[in-house]
């Protein structure tokens, strides 16, 4: 019996042992199959290692993506299980070579991706029978196929497979590698749908007349990059249907356009892109009239010239534009001012023009004779009489907006953003249908206040990241915006807002979007009431409550149009002496975006989120303490008005004193003759005691230069005390030295010396300071005010290569000689 139970053990563990084996061997055999992720029909076996076409997928899947494996051949009748498939994707594997009936039973099959192979466009690749059975595929991908060495050096004769391809009679889209002196044959006959063409690949030099013949119902035909040269006058002439014609990236077609206009005169041609046809940094590119003649007969609506470094048309080369032509866009050119932009009205159907990234010349040409000038002297220009939009962004132009007039058009959108334009003088004359004005990112710190007075029809304006907080600082221009009556749309955002007057948008009734982000607003208090806001976007400000008369004006407006608030980011005061504002924030109907990440400092200087609970809880505390409160604010005014009025008596003759010697000072600066004001020294070094070594070394050079220099452990006067020292020091030298460095900016007295050195600049209304940089510092310890010059003026930079310095110290005498 014991036998027997041992015998049946034993049999049963070979049993075990060799199932495990069967199983092992049947997950190798399907462990391909098995590793694909299967999912809504839709079967990913990509960059598994495959060798071959998985067996086990679900038959029912319309979607099998395999690329990034390492197939090589594609059998017959491989995806015959699998007839419900409409998307094949075998892009990236290495496939050599394809056999008949490869793809035999996929009549379902739209779309089949074979780039990046190793397919050659031969006989040999693509068998006749290779797409049998494809009676629906629309779109074919086999570009990226062909080995770049062959273009170079062909070791075989190379051709279009039509036998294979005028098999797919449904196929509308082709992508395919581009052969030199290679024709579509006949078989393209059959392709009535083929209307996509789009060449890869590409080393077709020369783009020969009968090159097109078999496929004339081509209406997109992408041949950028190609390394064509030049075209045969009746190439695409072949293709009457064309829509859009790609050419962009030809770099040595250049003047030869001619040929291509004389082919698509007769055709339906819509758009075309001929940007980069001039290889880089071309010299003095001039677009001669005789080159665009057959231009005129064509019916192109966009036209994209970007990055060839053209300088100017001829005179008269505007007459051959089309009257069809809507949109041109002139990206990355390098224009000159000339006698072609005078002629801009002849483009009579042009409705937009894009002349972004422009690196924009001043050369000068003659004015006489063109009668666009009149006394006082207001530059006048003419410009597309349909003409609605035009893009001027990053021209880098670094110049003001002067007085100007434009002649009669359309126009209704402006961009003129990322410039370096910072003065906005005006006025602008003529942009009567203006509605939608972009100088955003232009470095604007000045605004004359009656600049907007002519943009009456603006309803979207977008003036963020400038400086127009310090611009528009002075109280007359409150008004700045006054005019723009129809204003729905202003973004302010990042421009140094510090404090806003209550009347700064009282005439913008019809203003709905606000955007005062990214300011240092501190306290909000506007006279809002009787516009129809929508959205006022506050984040990332300096604000610590909202006025009680902002606040009830918000709600009226809620009542009419649901308005919503955004006032995350800002350091909220959730002290009790603004419990009235968090009350606000918690009982207001007002939507607050963002609520729940809202933060408030208490009067520890803690900060808190700013939740419902918060806020109750502090109701409760605020009542508690609301009388020791009042009580102790009572004690703390009477101490301190005794406290003030005791050290005025006490101190009444220093006061009167220094208020003498800066009354005398003051006098003797307004005294001097109208002549150049005369400095006993020529810069004043302001440092850190760190910084000695390299003070020490800046002495020894400008000394030996013959500069007169005032430093404080050297020259100031003993006895006296070390404010009245600086203040001498810089009013008696022309200009006062920042050797900025980190040490610089912890030094409290360095920052006294910086601020006294500002306030000279301003009062005696001369530029005083001069930074030079001998270290890297972070830009968050700089002062607001110092970040600001050293953006808006330049600096100096200490260099580590002795032949750099020595050019260093010349400059730096030179600026301090100034």
């Amino acid at each position: 019996m014991e036998w027997l139970t041992f015998t049946q053990n034993v049999h049963r563990h070979l049993l075990q042992h060799l199932l495990r084996h069967l199983l092992l061997i049947h997950m190798m055999v399907t462990a391909s199959a098995d590793t694909c992720l299967v999912k809504n029909q839709v079967a990913n076996c990509s960059a598994r290692g495959l060798t071959s076409v998985p067996s086990t997928l679900p038959e029912n899947i319309t979607t099998l993506l395999m690329a990034d494996n390492k197939l090589v051949d594609i059998a017959g009748f491989a995806f015959k299980k699998y007839a419900h498939l409409k998307h094949l994707d075998l892009s990236n594997n290495q496939i050599k070579r394809l056999n008949n009936n490869s793809f035999y039973g996929l009549t379902s099959l739209q779309s089949l991706q074979l780039e990046r192979n190793h397919l050659n466009l031969s006989r040999n690749a693509y068998p006749a029978l290779c797409f049998s059975g494809l009676v629906s595929l629309q779109r074919l991908l086999i570009g990226n196929n062909v080995a770049i060495e062959w273009f170079l050096d062909p070791q075989d004769s190379f051709d279009y497979p039509d036998e294979a391809i005028g098999q797919l009679e449904a196929l509308e889209e082709l992508s395919v590698d581009g052969l030199p002196n290679a024709m579509f044959g006949v078989g393209f006959c059959h392709l009535h749908s083929l209307t996509y063409l789009d060449f890869k690949l590409c080393y077709i030099n020369y783009v020969e007349e009968g090159m097109f013949v078999n496929t004339p119902n081509i209406t997109f035909l992408s041949m950028s990059n190609c390394h064509i040269f030049d075209v045969h006058n009746e190439s695409f002439a072949k293709l009457p249907h064309i829509d859009t014609l790609d050419l962009s990236g030809n770099t040595e077609v250049g003047l030869n356009v001619t040929h291509i206009f004389h082919g698509l005169r007769d055709t339906q041609i819509r758009v075309l892109m001929l940007s980069s046809i001039y290889p880089s940094y071309s010299i003095c590119v001039v677009i001669p009239s005789d080159c665009l003649r057959y231009l005129f007969n064509t019916s192109i609506k966009e036209l994209y010239l970007n990055h060839n470094d053209i300088r100017k048309l001829e005179p008269g080369a505007l007459d051959y534009f089309p009257p069809s032509l809507e949109i041109i866009s002139l990206r990355d050119n390098k224009f000159t001012f000339g006698h072609y932009i005078f002629e801009l009205n002849k483009l009579t159907g042009l409705r937009r023009i894009d002349l972004s990234d422009n690196v924009v010349g001043h050369s000068n040409f003659p004015l006489e004779g063109n009668g666009i000038y009149s006394i006082p002297w207001i530059p006048s220009f003419p410009l597309p009489p349909n003409l609605e939009e035009i893009v001027l962004r990053n021209m880098i132009i670094h110049a003001e907006i002067p007085s100007v007039y434009f002649s009669k058009n359309r126009l209704r959108s402006l961009d003129a953003s990322q410039n370096g334009v910072s003065v906005w003088r005006g006025p602008v004359y003529g942009l009567k249908n203006l509605e939608t004005l972009d100088l955003s990112s232009n470095y604007c710190s000045k605004v004359i206040a009656t600049f907007f007075n002519s943009f009456i029809t603006i309803r979207i304006l977008n003036v963020s990241n400038n400086y127009l907080g310090d611009a528009l600082k002075d109280l007359k221009f409150t008004r700045v915006f006054s005019s723009l009556t129809r204003l729905e749309v202003l973004d302010l955002s990042a421009n140094r807002f510090r404090i806003l007057h209550p009347t700064f948008f009282k005439h913008n009734r019809n203003l709905k979007y606000l955007n005062l982000s990214q300011n240092a607003i501190s306290n909000l208090d506007l006279d809002v009431g009787k516009i129809n806001l929508t959205m006022v976007n506050l984040q990332m400000n300096e604000i610590r409550y909202i006025a009680k008369s902002t606040r009830d004006m918000f709600d009226a407006m809620d009542m009419k149009n649901h308005l919503t608030v955004d006032l995350s980011d800002n350091p909220l005061d959730c002290s009790c002496d603004h419990i009235d504002f968090l009350l606000w924030i918690l009982k207001t109907k007002v939507n607050l975006q963002n609520v729940g990440t809202y933060t408030c400092v208490n009067e520890f200087g803690k900060r808190m989120l700013l939740d419902k609970g918060f806020i109750k809880s502090k109701k409760e505390t605020c009542k508690s303490y609301a009388g020791v409160v009042i009580g102790g604010l009572c004690s703390v005014v009477f101490f301190l008005s005794v406290s003030v009025i005791g050290l005025v008596y006490r101190y009444r003759w220093r006061i009167k004193y220094l208020y003498y010697i800066v009354r005398d000072r003051y006098n003797f600066h307004r005294r001097q003759d109208d002549g150049e004001r005369q400095f006993m020294f020529d810069a004043f070094i302001s440092y850190a005691n760190e910084d000695l070594g390299f003070v020490d070394t800046l002495i020894n050079n400008l000394e030996g230069q013959g500069k007169r220099l005032v430093v404080h452990h050297r020259d100031f006067r003993p006895g006296e005390p070390i404010g009245a020292n600086i203040v001498n020091a810089i009013q008696t030298s022309r200009h006062t030295v920042l050797i900025l460095s980190g040490s610089f900016l912890e030094s409290n007295w360095c920052r006294y010396e910086f601020e006294m050195a500002r306030m000279e600049a301003v009062y005696d209304s001369r530029s005083v300071l001069v930074v030079v940089k001998i270290e890297d510092v972070s830009s968050a310890a700089v002062p607001r005010e110092l970040l600001y010059l050293m953006r808006s003026d330049s600096y100096l930079e200490y260099p580590d290569d002795p032949e750099d310095q020595a050019i260093f110290w010349v400059n730096l005498g030179e600026a301090v000689s100034n």
